[in-house]
């Protein structure tokens, strides 16, 4: 274990630094003890080690708390028959769109691909925040997803609030600067984090816990994958993992059918096997996350950086199997998202941009997805209301069944209006409830 100095008769007594206490005797002849403490042989101290590279720099957790975690957002998935679910992100620095209006204020989150559902709404809100209440969120939208490594981005939509008070027009009705409110979080630059580096995971965890939590522990591990020897992976990168019953019926959870009951946007965990994610990196820790945490930052304890994205719990490896995608596949991500988006062309990692608002001169696509809900003469009925006939629409019906998804219809980029008639479809489907989206060619 390792002691700090206190009142305690046990610490090194010469040095602020943290000593380690060894329980054996039998190290009392190890050249590693110091020699100013002959008398003393139980303590090793950690600045005479020839393996130590320093004395660590460890952050109180309040300081952490205060800094991060008004800056993580409460995002809830909401789906047919309003069912809902919970999840997390938090703010990151990504460049506006060329051809965003004037004037509008917006923000980006980066969260779980899993929490950023296909053809769900979007509820943000940011209870930590305190301010928050100034600026008003009218949009949340996509802007891209990487099912590969259970990343997506989302854009937030402000607007100021403003009071209307006849009696009170000075500068204290101004609102607050939003980068103030709800700063930008750093993600780390470092090529691996070092086992043993303190790390705090932070989330709005479900469960009737009120807010924001955070739960502590150090970096155990680097894991590149989920480590099921024998996963095969797909197109996408997720591939499968062991055909064990067993283990799959411990991370599934059957359909909610409360419409009012608020559920955990749960990991892409899907019986009979689990996905092995055999091309993404991850952080091992043993910082306890819990279902509705997951999209929430894993923060170096000693920096305050971002050095994962909460992703998911292998229950098997009990207090080790807290995964984070690593700090270099988000930063990978968003490099990639933005040169698509300047580009106007598909990156090499299998990023999807998602909002028909961020890419010029493309196609539109309205996208169809699977639920466990509506039925199969319901969904050819709504979609015969948008203009399918009845082949078409039982095609596409039965092909989003099989898959998972299907395409609805597809707007070259080359048609005057593309973009307003993909949006209009898919917002008249939205309102008959069934899960659509409109992602970009």
């Amino acid at each position: 274990s390792v002691g700090y100095r206190t009142q305690s008769p046990l610490l090194h007594r010469t040095s602020m630094r943290p000593v380690a206490f060894l329980a054996s005797s039998s190290f009392q002849s190890s050249p590693l003890l110091s020699p100013s403490k002959a008398k003393s042989k139980c303590l090793l101290s950690l600045s005479t080690s020839p393996y130590s590279y320093g004395t660590p720099f460890f952050s109180d957790p309040r300081v952490i708390a205060r800094s991060v975690l008004p800056s993580v957002a409460l995002v809830e998935p909401v789906g047919v028959r309003n069912r809902r679910s919970r999840g997390s992100g938090f703010v990151v620095d990504f460049p506006a769109a060329a051809d965003e209006d004037e004037g509008v204020t917006t923000l980006h989150l980066l969260t779980a691909a899993h929490v950023a559902q296909p053809g769900h709404r979007l509820s943000v809100s940011f209870p930590s925040a305190i301010g928050s209440g100034s600026w008003n969120i009218s949009s949340v939208s996509v802007v891209g997803r990487d099912a590969r490594a259970d990343l997506a981005l989302l854009k937030v939509t402000l607007v100021a609030a403003v009071d209307i008070d006849e009696e009170d027009n000075d500068e204290s009705t101004n609102n607050p600067p939003l980068s103030q409110l709800l700063p930008a979080l750093k993600i780390s630059h470092g090529k691996e984090v070092e086992v043993g580096t303190p790390a705090f995971s932070v989330g709005y965890p479900a469960g009737g816990i009120r807010g924001t939590a955070m739960t502590s522990g150090i970096v155990c591990a680097s894991s590149f994958g989920l480590g099921y020897g024998d996963g095969h992976a797909d197109e996408d990168g997720t591939g499968s993992g062991p055909d064990d019953k067993e283990t799959a019926d411990r991370v599934s959870t059957s359909p909610v059918e409360d419409s009012n009951e608020v559920t955990t946007a749960e990991p892409p965990l899907v019986p009979p096997s689990l996905p092995t994610f055999s091309r993404t990196s991850f952080v091992v820790t043993d910082a306890a996350m819990a279902g509705g945490m997951s999209g929430g930052p894993l923060v170096d304890g000693s920096t305050g950086e971002v050095i994962g994205v909460n992703a998911l719990v292998r229950p098997d490896l009990r207090a080790l199997g807290n995964y984070a995608v690593a700090a270099r596949e988000c930063r990978a991500f968003l490099t990639d998202l933005a040169r698509q988006r300047e580009l106007s062309r598909s990156p090499q990692r299998g990023v999807e941009v998602m909002s028909a608002a961020e890419k010029k001169n493309s196609g539109y696509k309205v996208m169809l997805y699977n639920d466990p809900f509506n039925r199969r003469a319901r969904v050819v009925q709504v979609l015969a209301s948008v203009g399918l006939n009845e082949t078409e629409a039982d095609e596409t019906m039965m092909t989003a069944h099989r898959l998972g998804k299907s395409v609805v219809r597809v707007f070259p980029g080359s048609k005057d209006g593309a973009r307003e008639a993909a949006l209009e479809m898919c917002q008249s489907l939205q309102e008959q409830d069934v899960l659509v989206e409109v992602e970009c060619l």
